[in-house]
C-alpha cells in the first residue's frame, strides 16, 4: 500500500474504532458514593408542574465503557474505566470538565457524548441544566458509543441510586433518550468477558451485528452465552437505567415538559455555534487544497460525513432543538478536523 493510501486508511481506522484505544484490564466492582437526589420533580393532580431543587453532596460513580482497538491486522475489544462525578453549583451554572491520564486521551466525539449525557439526563428528568460534572477517563478513547452509558451514570447521580456491579453497555444517546447503534459489538462482547463483565446491554436491533474483524454477522446474544456474558437489547435509557439500578426511571407526564429553560437553551446554542465554526475553519482548509489532494481526502468520505452532520445540526437549530444540534455540530467539527488532519498526513 502506498503512503497516501496508508495515511487515509489510518484515518478511517481511527474513526472505525467507535470507542477505541487503551488496553483492557481486570475490573474492580462499580463504586458509588451515596447522595440525596439532585433534583426532584413532581406533578400535581391538576396537571401543573412544580420543581424542587435539592442540593446534593459531592458524588461519583465508576462505569466501564467498551471499546475496540484496530492494530496489526486484527480487531480486539476491551473495557475501560471512567469516573463520573457531580457536585452542586452555587451560581446555578453548568460546567463539564474532563480529566485524562494520557495526552489527548479523550477525543472530540467522546467529549460531545459526555455533554450529551448531561443534557439528555436534564431533558428526561426536567431538572435545571446546572451543576459541575466531571468525566475522568483512564487510557485513550474516542467515539460516541459510551453516550448511553454516561447518561445512565449522570441519572444515577441525579437520583441517588447506585449502579449494579458487573454490568456495562455500548450505544450512542439521542436527545429523546433512545439508544443509537454502534459498531464492533462482537469484539466488545469478547472484551467484556475477558474483563469480568457479566451483563452487557446493546442497542435494540443489533442482536445480529457485524464483526469488525471478519465482516460476518454474529448473533451477539449467542456469542455472549458462549463466553459467559448475558447480552440484552435495550431501546432507550429508561430500559437501561432499570437494568443498571433495579429502579424504574420515571417519565415526565408529557413530552411538552422535555425542554430546556432559556439560559440552558442559550448555552447549548452557543456551544453548537462554536462547533460549527470549527467545522467551517477545517472546511476552509480543505477547500484550499490542490485538486489531487482534495481527491485523495474525498476518498476517505470524512468530509461528506461532516457536511451531513453540519446540515443536520443547522436543521435542528432551526427547529429550536439545541441539544440535538450541539450533538451533530460536535460530530461535524470532529469529522472535518479529522479530514484536515488526513490532508496534513498525506502532504507529509
Amino acid at each position: 500500500m502506498n503512503r497516501p493510501a496508508l495515511a487515509a486508511a489510518a484515518a478511517l481506522a481511527v474513526l472505525a474504532t467507535g470507542c477505541g484505544g487503551g488496553e483492557g484490564k481486570t475490573l474492580p466492582p462499580s463504586t458509588y458514593a451515596p447522595s440525596v437526589p439532585m433534583h426532584a420533580r413532581q406533578r400535581g393532580d391538576a396537571g401543573t408542574t412544580t420543581t424542587t431543587t435539592v442540593v446534593p453532596k459531592s458524588t461519583s460513580v465508576v462505569i466501564h465503557p467498551l471499546f475496540t482497538v484496530h492494530g496489526n491486522g486484527s480487531v480486539t475489544g476491551g473495557v475501560g474505566e471512567e469516573t463520573v462525578s457531580a457536585e452542586p453549583a452555587s451560581d446555578k451554572s453548568v460546567r463539564v470538565d474532563f480529566s485524562e491520564n494520557e495526552v489527548s486521551g479523550e477525543g472530540d466525539q467522546s467529549r460531545a457524548a459526555s455533554w450529551s449525557a448531561v443534557t439528555v439526563a436534564t431533558l428526561l428528568t426536567g431538572a435545571p441544566l446546572e451543576g459541575r460534572y466531571r468525566f475522568e477517563i483512564n487510557g485513550s478513547v474516542d467515539g460516541p458509543s459510551a453516550g448511553a452509558l454516561e447518561t445512565v451514570a449522570v441519572l444515577s447521580l441525579m437520583r441517588g441510586e447506585p449502579l449494579k456491579p458487573g454490568i456495562t453497555m455500548t450505544g450512542t444517546i439521542n436527545p429523546d433518550g433512545t439508544v443509537g447503534p454502534v459498531g464492533g459489538i462482537p469484539e466488545k462482547v469478547k472484551g467484556a468477558s475477558q474483563n469480568g463483565i457479566k451483563t452487557m446491554l446493546v442497542p435494540a436491533g443489533q442482536r445480529n451485528a457485524e464483526s469488525s474483524a471478519s465482516g460476518s454477522m454474529v448473533d451477539v446474544v449467542e456469542e455472549g452465552r458462549t463466553v459467559g456474558v448475558e447480552v440484552r437489547e435495550v431501546k432507550d435509557v429508561y430500559e437501561a437505567y432499570e437494568a443498571f439500578t433495579g429502579h424504574p426511571l420515571p417519565r415526565l407526564a408529557s413530552q411538552g415538559d422535555i425542554q430546556l429553560d432559556e439560559k440552558s437553551y442559550d448555552r447549548l446554542k452557543a456551544k453548537a455555534n462554536a462547533a460549527l465554526a470549527r467545522f467551517d475553519q477545517a472546511q476552509s482548509k480543505l477547500t484550499a487544497l490542490d485538486p489531487t489532494m482534495k481527491e485523495l481526502v474525498a476518498k476517505t468520505g470524512l468530509a461528506d460525513q461532516a457536511s451531513q452532520a453540519a446540515e443536520r445540526a443547522l436543521n435542528l437549530q432551526d427547529q429550536g432543538l439545541q441539544a440535538g444540534a450541539f450533538q451533530y455540530a460536535s460530530q461535524a467539527a470532529m469529522l472535518e478536523d479529522t479530514a484536515a488532519a488526513t490532508a496534513d498526513a498525506l502532504q507529509v
